[in-house]
């Protein structure tokens, strides 16, 4: 009886130790597929954004890797061409738990400084399963920046996303107390949900809910003021009929806008037995039309005249091409 116990102990003690290797080796192993996973995503609507694994250093007990995302054509929309993520993650018995900021991104670090006093209102967690899956957690502190508006005030924001180990169904369940600038506008309580699974190359099925509990903008024409908005989306895939069913909701339990109330305020919006493969090959051809209209953006910059000559000429062909595409979605 002695033996089997001292057996027993001896293997946990074995067992515990390697766990932070296997730990290790597993991580390597998932962030490569994360990797994959996302450019592949990526590829398949058409963007040449992607993700890449700068450097990854894997110790006994914990990792660093430098991941760096390089928008592509997008960055003529968000106007930087990558963002540098540094995370920090510890080998665990369960799985990998992991810290990551943007400490490497100048532009970043230039902004928390001259901003908001050194002070990095930005903390993301994640876990790693040993299954595959990934749950991040993205959270806000409270911070107040000054704009021409006036002082811009952030409320703390919680964001939880979940995804299984292909990324092909991703959950996200976001929560902002609030933000505004006082006299000018404000909303409260917002709250955003979704479930999405990927069922062709440019489609998700599933549902997104957006609720605002209270908004209200002043303005010198009167008081817009809302309470209880909810927007929702919904997408219903037939994998044997081959269709494609979406859904918008809108409603607001009461709007104001001056002297004026409305309550109960609700619209819907849906079609139905969309031929989801043509539908698919209609947003094949979006993304891929659009992708040099916004390296064109982001070479025009702040020059009016170019962006003008972009909107008249790319946006014109860019008609053509999408005209061509849609004929084959008018069917019975």
């Amino acid at each position: 009886m002695k033996k089997i116990i001292v057996g027993i102990v001896v293997l946990f003690v074995v067992v515990a130790g390697a766990a932070p290797l296997v730990g290790g080796v597993v991580m390597k192993r998932i962030a490569k597929q994360t990797v994959s996973n996302i450019n592949k995503i990526y590829a398949d609507s058409g963007y040449d954004a992607g993700v890449e694994i700068v450097r990854y250093d894997r110790g006994y007990a914990s990792s660093e890797i430098l991941w760096k995302f390089k928008f592509g054509k997008l960055k003529g929309l968000y106007g930087i061409d990558e963002i540098v993520f540094t995370e920090h993650a510890k080998h665990g018995l369960k799985g990998i738990t992991s810290r990551t900021s943007l400490e490497k991104n100048p532009w970043y670090t230039d902004f928390i400084k001259r901003k908001l006093a050194g002070k990095d209102p930005l903390h993301i967690t994640s876990v790693y399963h040993f299954t595959g899956g990934i749950e991040s957690t993205m959270t806000l502190d409270t911070f107040s920046i000054s704009t021409d508006m006036g002082m811009l005030t952030v409320n703390p924001v919680k964001i939880v996303t979940t995804g299984d180990k292909d990324l092909k169904k991703i959950t996200t369940d976001g929560t902002l107390a609030g933000f505004g600038i006082a006299g000018k506008f404000k909303l409260e309580d917002v709250h955003m949900k979704s479930d999405m699974t990927r069922v062709l190359s440019h489609i998700w099925g599933g549902n997104m809910v957006m609720t605002i509990k209270d908004g209200k903008a002043e303005e010198a024409a009167g008081t817009f003021r809302f309470s209880d908005m909810r927007v929702a989306s919904i997408a219903k895939f037939d994998k044997k009929q081959n269709t494609l069913s979406v859904k918008q909701e809108y409603g607001v339990d009461s709007l104001e806008i001056g002297p004026k109330k409305i309550d109960k305020v609700f619209a819907r919006i849906g079609m139905n037995n969309l031929n989801a493969s043509r539908f698919d090959e209609f947003m094949g051809v979006y993304s891929s039309t659009m992708g040099p209209v916004f390296s064109a953006m982001a070479s025009a910059g702040q020059d009016p005249e170019s962006m003008k000559r972009i909107i008249t000429d790319e946006m014109d062909m860019i008609g053509i091409q999408l005209a061509a595409a849609g004929e084959k979605l008018l069917t019975k």
